[in-house]
């Protein structure tokens, strides 16, 4: 490649856009005319690193027709860019996916101009982290950098069979002995988390975020599998500055705060860019597809800003992103999501993902079960800030509830309706992950049907008149030498509560 001058090079970018627009125009110039016309070595000068932009690609075309669409697309792309400025993204189940490019504004006009089918997004952040607080901190009166419940401290590390028998954690922060909180227990009175380490050791939480503290004692056992998306170092590592991540793992699966401690995690590392979060859909449906399991949790806790309109969904970045969860859900595997920290500005939810869940707010789309998490607070009290749906939701602590952060000697206390989400899913995985799971499983029946159980016989309300929280069905006050705090799955109905 020889070098030319700036305006050589922008005189040769104006041709190579006139020339695209020509063909898209029907003009005498044919694709294949097109590519004769420009060779590698005279249509592909390199540009500024300062005049180039990332963008995200979708081909809007389906059907029959896809395939030459697809092709008509990388025919452009090769043509005015260079192959290291361009990656084509897909797989077995979703097909052609996207393709990530960099471009200059002259570029980007001869493409879309070429391709008016096409929708091109610049690769900017998309979706915020449902955290309200990342302040307070509780004291275990340890010098250790991650205190370790003593029940668990060589069988967690070790991955030995626990036995069938539920463990006591005397020591667990007062939200996880909320969900293990029974019907007719008086407040204050649950003095532990109860819980069976057998459940959950057959489910796999899929969570979508930008890395967790995986040397931290918290998540040893089960190890973690990583996925990597384009925009993240490709480390092991909790990268978030605020370790959102490391605190949501920690309430689904960790060994110390999390409700189903035995459950394997698949980190999906990535960033809140347009770019990461397509990848990370389009990795989890393929990966799902492939494994053909129904005992599959996807965690992604995180919305848009942007209060929801109807015409919205004529975004390609919203209507794929429905399209993925819905795959998924197709597929048997549960979407966990927050309901979203707005409720000061909308009562009812108004941001993607959890509207997707809303009767009547996509057009001509059917409503999505998506496990929708609302926040109480440890006293089952709903949260004013957190938003609520006329589709069913879920209810679990997030106001200061205990979770692991990177570098963090103390528990540190978070709130808002990412944690919630957290471990909503964690007690999904601990209900889809047992030997025989409470309710029916197969293909897009698991979530309707999880939902129903969790409504029916998984929660109650705490307190009179007020939202029915999460619960394991088990009873965490501890009776000495006994199995009489153990609550069988057929003795309670939760309805009544």
């Amino acid at each position: 490649m020889f070098h030319r001058s700036l305006a050589s090079r922008f005189c040769i970018s104006i041709v190579v856009s006139l020339l695209l627009l020509s063909s898209c125009l029907g003009g005498q110039s044919t694709p294949s005319s097109l590519a004769i016309r420009h060779s590698p070595s005279s249509s592909k000068a390199p540009l500024s690193p300062n005049s180039l932009k990332e963008y995200l690609i979708y081909s809007f075309v389906d059907g029959p027709s896809a395939d030459s669409e697809n092709e008509r697309i990388r025919l452009h792309l090769g043509m005015i860019l260079s192959s290291a400025d361009v990656q084509e993204y897909g797989g077995a189940y979703t097909g052609v996916e996207f393709w990530r490019a960099k471009m200059s504004d002259i570029q980007r006009v001869a493409f879309m101009s070429a391709n008016p089918k096409a929708q091109v997004y610049e690769n900017t952040q998309f979706l915020y982290h449902e955290g309200l607080s990342f302040s307070q901190n509780m004291n275990l009166n340890s010098s250790e950098p991650d205190h370790f419940p003593s029940q668990m401290l060589n069988e967690t590390n070790e991955g030995t069979d626990l036995g069938a028998g539920p463990i006591f954690e005397p020591d667990a922060p007062a939200d996880l002995k909320v969900v293990s909180w029974a019907p007719r227990a008086p407040l204050g009175k649950t003095n532990s988390y109860a819980y069976n380490p057998e459940n959950g050791r057959q489910a796999i939480i899929y969570i979508i975020e930008n890395g967790i503290d995986g040397r931290n004692r918290e998540f040893l056992w089960p190890p973690q599998d990583w996925l990597f998306a384009p925009g993240v170092r490709k480390t092991e590592t909790d990268d978030d500055p605020l370790s959102h991540g490391s605190c949501v793992a920690s309430k689904a699966t960790g060994s110390m705060n999390g409700v189903s401690k035995t459950t394997r995690l698949v980190v999906v590392k990535s960033s809140l860019n347009l770019v990461d979060i397509a990848w990370a859909f389009q990795q989890i449906v393929n990966s799902v597809a492939k494994q053909k399991s129904n005992r599959v949790v996807v965690l992604l806790a995180a919305t848009t800003r942007t209060a929801w309109q109807s015409e919205m969904f004529q975004d390609a970045r919203i209507s794929r992103l429905y399209l993925r969860m819905e795959n998924l859900i197709n597929l048997g595997a549960v979407v966990v999501v927050p309901s979203g920290n707005h409720a000061r500005r909308n009562r009812i939810v108004d941001t993607v993902p959890a509207v997707f869940a809303s009767p009547a707010k996509i057009p001509g789309r059917p409503a999505l079960p998506l496990i929708v998490a609302g926040t109480v607070d440890n006293q089952g009290a709903e949260a004013s800030w957190s938003q609520t749906s006329p589709a069913a939701m879920i209810w679990a602590p997030g106001v200061k509830v205990a979770c692991t952060k990177r570098g963090w000697r103390f528990r540190p206390t978070e709130t808002g309706t990412s944690f919630s989400a957290g471990m909503v899913a964690g007690l999904a995985a601990y209900f889809l992950g047992t030997k025989n799971p409470p309710f029916a499983l197969g293909a897009k029946d698991t979530s309707r049907n999880l939902i129903e159980y969790f409504q029916t016989s998984a929660s109650w309300a705490r307190r009179p008149g007020e939202r029915k929280v999460i619960w394991n069905r088990l009873d965490g006050r501890m009776v000495p030498l006994s199995n009489a705090s153990i609550v069988p799955l057929s003795t309670w109905n939760a309805s009544t509560y």
